[in-house]
């Protein structure tokens, strides 16, 4: 997404996102592998894995964890959140 997109509030439901530090930013997967890289439904290596992205492919980015390592990725076609580890993150 390039420029502010808006939406009716009554067409929004909000959820609780882990604590996030909002950083809007786009991110390339860089397994070093050409594998797969994990998204988990939380900033940390216990929740549970959602989906998959593949090595190369790029996302928009809404920001961090406390702990700046896992970042929350958008566009991924997971249902839900979908975090990242930074450690496989080429930011742009």
């Amino acid at each position: 997404i390039d420029e502010p997109v808006w939406i009716a509030a009554s067409l929004v439901e909000l959820r609780e996102i882990a604590s996030l530090s909002v950083q809007i930013g786009r991110a390339t997967i860089e397994t070093g592998q050409g594998g797969r890289l994990r998204l988990r439904g939380g900033p940390s290596v216990e929740d549970p894995i959602v989906g998959f992205v593949l090595d190369g492919e790029t996302y928009n980015t809404l920001g961090y964890s406390e702990d700046g390592e896992w970042a929350l990725l958008v566009g991924t076609g997971t249902e839900g959140a979908s975090w990242a580890s930074v450690a496989f993150l080429l930011f742009e």
